[in-house]
């Protein structure tokens, strides 16, 4: 029953999940894998989706766009999305090692789960997303 251990909110004990003993042990990791910690980590996982979220907000192409799959094989797969003449491709690899890109894609980057800045055409790096503007 490993796949639902009690949720980490926090370092706290208990992992700010209970005062009393949990009915599956608490991971160890808790003390920096946690909600708390990842709300302040502008790299983290709630700040991708902030990010997300307000772009799906501000475009139309995600909005309202066409959708077309580009590539789907194995552990990748590409779509695109396409609205009154722009598009933008999203890059999605699900693999734990680094893949290159399946097809050719030039744009500029708006959205990566990985910090800093990325190439449209470097190779994808394990569980990376992109989205990119043609």
């Amino acid at each position: 029953d490993n796949a639902r251990t009690p949720m980490q909110w926090s370092a706290a004990p208990g992992a700010g999940f209970t005062a009393g003993t949990p009915w599956l042990q608490i991971n160890k990791n808790h003390s920096f894998i946690n909600a708390e910690a990842d709300r302040t980590d502008p790299n983290g996982i709630f700040a991708f989706y902030q990010k997300a979220i307000a772009l799906k907000k501000e475009s139309n192409v995600l909005l309202y766009g066409d959708f077309t799959e580009l590539y789907a094989k194995g552990r990748l797969y590409v779509f695109a999305r396409e609205y009154e003449g722009r598009k933008l491709v999203a890059v999605c690899s699900f693999d734990k090692r680094s893949r290159p890109l399946p097809v050719p894609v030039t744009g500029k980057v708006l959205l990566s789960n990985y910090p800093g800045e990325t190439a449209p055409t470097a190779p994808l790096r394990p569980w990376e997303y992109r989205l990119i503007e043609v």
